[in-house]
């Protein structure tokens, strides 16, 4: 028989996520795999990008080699923001291009979902009895932006309900700043996730602004020239990236 948007070619009820795509539904994929981390998301539509970092990059031609003086460092099933500076810089990691098409299904929009970690110094977790930096500051941080083909930075994460002002409190002169602390108004990925250096948080940024352009995914972090740490670095410093996924989903309520 012929499907319909009740029914599957076998006579089983159309329902996404029982592996059977059912184009009368709406579905454009089915995996039967709720993860909205995939190719295909909860809700049966195809993602325009994604990356579960399961494969190396050199594999899977989704990222631009990073190029700074700390770097960021691909391990296994993650992006690491590499070894954590003391001096003030920032470094990028950007996606390669892709194209966002026209307008998504009916009831959704584009949207950029990451899951990732970050620990920055002079936080709860990470005091500092000695007194070096004897004040809890937010000096160092990180920020996702959209870079459109020919275009400028668009910064879109955090959001700001998840961003933290940076400070210049970790004891640098104005000019060792931070430099993403010159950016209106400086909010930043900063101190802990979840106040706990283990959890894996959710972002969930807009990107249906972009509709019909090329663009790239940009995860910048940047410190100031001084860390706070309580002895030697603890492990998981810096900004790890687990996930990203761009794709329709459902417009909030």
């Amino acid at each position: 028989m012929a499907e319909t948007a009740e029914c599957n070619p076998d006579c089983s009820a159309a329902t996404c996520g029982d592996g059977l795509v059912n184009a009368a539904a709406g579905e454009a994929c089915d995996d039967g795999d709720p993860s909205p981390y995939d190719g295909c998301t909860a809700g049966c539509l195809e993602a325009i990008f994604w990356d579960d970092l399961e494969q190396p990059p050199e594999a899977s031609g989704k990222w631009v080699p990073p190029m700074g003086m700390q770097g960021w460092v691909y391990q296994p099933g993650r992006w690491s923001s590499g070894n954590y500076s003391s001096v003030s810089v920032s470094e990028r990691l950007s996606s390669a291009g892709f194209m966002v098409p026209g307008p998504p299904p009916p009831g959704t929009r584009y949207q950029l979902r990451v899951r990732h970690r970050y620990r920055f110094d002079n936080n709860r977790f990470d005091n500092d009895p000695a007194g070096v930096c004897p004040v809890r500051s937010f000096s160092d941080g990180g920020m996702i932006f959209v870079l459109p083909a020919g275009g400028m930075d668009v910064r879109i994460g955090p959001t700001p309900q998840e961003g933290i002002e940076l400070d210049n409190v970790g004891g640098c002169v104005e000019s060792d700043e931070n430099p993403l602390r010159s950016l209106t108004p400086p909010l930043a990925y900063s101190g802990i996730s979840a106040n706990d250096p283990t959890v894996t948080i959710e972002s969930f940024l807009d990107v249906s602004m972009f509709e019909q352009e090329m663009i790239q995914l940009v995860f910048e972090v940047g410190y100031d020239c001084r860390n706070c740490w309580e002895g030697a670095e603890p492990p998981g410093a810096g900004w790890t990236i687990e996930d990203v996924v761009v794709a329709p989903f459902p417009m909030p309520p």
